[in-house]
């Protein structure tokens, strides 16, 4: 997409995120894949950020602007060029995406706002009275304003009409990137088994829920492996609960995991479990399915592929489902958990592959500035 005269692109998406950090939690990932993937169709890509870090391995090789204005930033951008730009702005509340959205409104600029999850009822009652505040003084108009929201599931894209917009929804699930499959070896019949928990450690992720379950089942030779960063002091809850059930020596916890300690421990695991209590996509349910491993999830999260496909369990949210689907897992004998897991990454391989995803982005943009039909992606209620 790019001129024959003087080379410089006809169209620009300008991809908005408050922060890209390691401790970021999905979008951290997700966004720098995403415009990775929109970059790869031909369709130039760029980002802007108050802070990232360098070494994350998912924003190399993308054009990042990082500063503390992003306005004037992209006040500069736009001057300088004759692009056609979207907007694409990530995440909702924060100060920066609402100067975004109203620079980008003032300026009649296609906007696409992208929720990623927060905008789901659990999220909806954290800081309810610190949000009702915003939604009433900006963030409903600013999402109103929205020439398109982007919901990575169905069920966020219902969410959203029964919050009352009305604009058009283009359902496009995230991506997930699988290391090669060679890497993902395993014993076929370990003595010692691993049920793996790999999220940001926060009360919506339903750990006080998961170690009440592990209380009660207690499977023999299982261990409850816990991975990700603490948001706040709920790992210190969580810790707290463990020593309370007394499962010290049955849970470990490993903290936060670089990109190959992730890999390696799902690789070592046989079953993975979020009990979440609030989830637009789920992104580590995507990757624990990829590595083979079957996957225990509740409704709260999009995953009824695990019940499709045959490759783990989609539970009501609480103790005693989760206790239910930990007992036929951890009882299930090793050929047939692999056999899960082999339907799983099938699975991912078929429906979240980015490149897809980043044509159907593009889709998007293209309806949105005028040069393309309207995108099969469109909700329809």
């Amino acid at each position: 997409m790019t001129s024959d005269t003087d080379h410089t692109p006809d169209y620009l998406a300008i991809h908005t995120v408050a922060h890209l950090h390691a401790s970021g939690g999905g979008p951290s990932r997700t966004v720098p894949e995403l415009c990775k993937a929109v970059s790869g169709t031909g369709f130039p890509v760029q980002v802007f950020t108050m802070g990232v870090d360098n070494d994350l391995p998912a924003v190399r090789g993308l054009d990042v602007h990082t500063g503390p204005d992003p306005v004037r930033a992209l006040d500069n951008v736009i001057r300088q060029s004759s692009a056609q730009t979207v907007i694409h702005n990530h995440g909702v509340w924060l100060t920066f995406n609402h100067a975004v959205c109203r620079w980008a409104t003032n300026r009649s600029l296609p906007l696409v706002i992208s929720p990623h999850g927060m905008l789901e009822p659990w999220c909806l009652q954290h800081h309810k009275w610190r949000k009702r505040v915003a939604w009433y003084a900006y963030q409903h108009r600013d999402l109103s304003a929205a020439s398109c929201l982007r919901a990575t599931s169905k069920m966020e894209a219902e969410q959203f009409r029964r919050l009352g917009f009305k604009n058009p929804i283009a359902v496009i699930p995230n991506g997930v990137t699988l290391p090669e499959h060679s890497t993902l070896s395993r014993s076929d019949a370990p003595a010692d088994k691993y049920a793996l928990f790999l999220s940001r450690l926060h009360p919506k992720k339903g750990l006080l829920d998961l170690v009440e379950a592990w209380r009660q089942v207690r499977p023999e030779r299982w261990t409850l492996l816990i991975a990700g960063p603490s948001e706040g002091d709920h790992e210190q809850a969580v810790r707290e609960a463990v020593r309370n059930a007394g499962l010290d020596e049955c849970v470990q916890f490993l903290g936060a995991l670089d990109d190959r300690e992730k890999w390696d421990v799902y690789a070592k695991s046989q079953l993975f479990v979020l009990p979440t209590l609030s989830e637009n996509f789920g992104v580590v349910v995507a990757e624990a399915l990829g590595a083979e491993v079957p996957v225990i999830t509740t409704k709260a999260a999009p995953w009824s592929l695990l019940q499709e496909e045959d490759c783990g369990w989609w539970i009501e949210t609480g103790v005693t489902p989760l206790v239910q689907a930990l007992r036929q897992a951890t009882d299930a004998p090793s050929d047939h958990l692999h056999r899960m897991g082999q339907r799983g990454r099938a699975a991912v391989l078929k429906r979240f592959d980015w490149t897809r995803i980043g044509e159907q982005m593009v889709a998007v943009y293209n309806w949105l500035l005028g040069i393309g039909p309207e995108p099969d992606t469109l909700f329809a209620p």
